[in-house]
């Protein structure tokens, strides 16, 4: 991310997530694992945003058959970590909310 020019700040919870995110208005882009620390998942980070947030796009490791996997990608496309940067960026250049 910081190679392609951008500014990372780090979250590993919902909560810690949720308040940069109410805390931070100069963050564009929000990319998240759909696990987090905790019982939320960045799946519910996504559903908890107002729609004034800035796009979320989720990332993870876990298989395309898992649960958590089927349930993001239901609702926007996911990246399967390990990615290389030019798989992140054409991710990145994707609508975060279509399937």
């Amino acid at each position: 991310l910081t190679a392609m020019g951008n500014t990372v700040v780090e979250a590993t919870s919902y909560d810690e997530a949720l308040a940069l995110i109410e805390g931070l208005p100069e963050i564009k882009r929000i990319l998240s694992d759909i696990s987090l620390i905790g019982e939320k998942t960045g799946i519910d980070l996504r559903n908890a945003l107002p729609e004034s947030a800035p796009p979320i796009h989720l990332m993870t490791s876990r298989p395309p058959e898992d649960a958590l996997h089927k349930t993001a990608a239901a609702n926007g496309p996911v990246l399967r970590k390990p990615f290389t940067q030019s798989q992140l960026t054409s991710f990145l250049q994707q609508d975060p909310n279509s399937p």
